[in-house]
């Protein structure tokens, strides 16, 4: 099956943020197959916690069977209204995307998993489609809807 998970992480620190990316950018440079690159995830203005939790979420896909199908960074933007989780208040977050091919026993792992996850903020899992192919084919980018444009 064919889902899309929405996922809003907590924000890092900035000088957290540079001190990974630092030691990121040289551990790419060393070992350029890590798994974070593997995955997609090269962005040097990634948040820690985005990294860590996409990789978890990738990893966990991929040795159960299934296809990370893409992953996109959306960065950081306040929540529409103040979220208490894990006994912490949240004002921002950051957001990304990712759908992924896999059975529905993974996708209830994955679920459970990111539940438990400390800095996860919230998670929206979405099935796309019915699970045949020539559904599934006809999925592409998502269409945004810009203020400018008609639809």
């Amino acid at each position: 099956m064919l889902y899309e998970l929405i996922a809003i992480v907590r924000p890092g620190n900035l000088t957290e943020v540079k001190e990974y990316v630092h030691h990121q950018f040289h551990q790419f440079h060393v070992l350029p197959d890590t798994p974070q690159t593997a995955l997609g995830i090269q962005d040097t203005h990634a948040d820690p916690y985005l990294i860590r939790i996409a990789q978890t979420v990738g990893s966990l896909v991929l040795k159960n069977g299934g296809v990370v199908r893409g992953l996109s960074n959306w960065g950081v933007f306040s929540l529409p209204k103040p979220v208490s989780v894990h006994q912490m208040k949240h004002t921002h977050g950051h957001y990304f995307a990712m759908r992924y091919d896999a059975s529905t026993k993974v996708h209830s792992e994955l679920r459970s998993t990111l539940r438990l996850e400390p800095r996860m903020i919230r998670a929206a899992h979405v099935k796309l489609g019915d699970g045949k192919l020539e559904t599934l084919s006809r999925f592409g980018a998502p269409k945004w809807r810009t203020q400018g444009s008609e639809a």
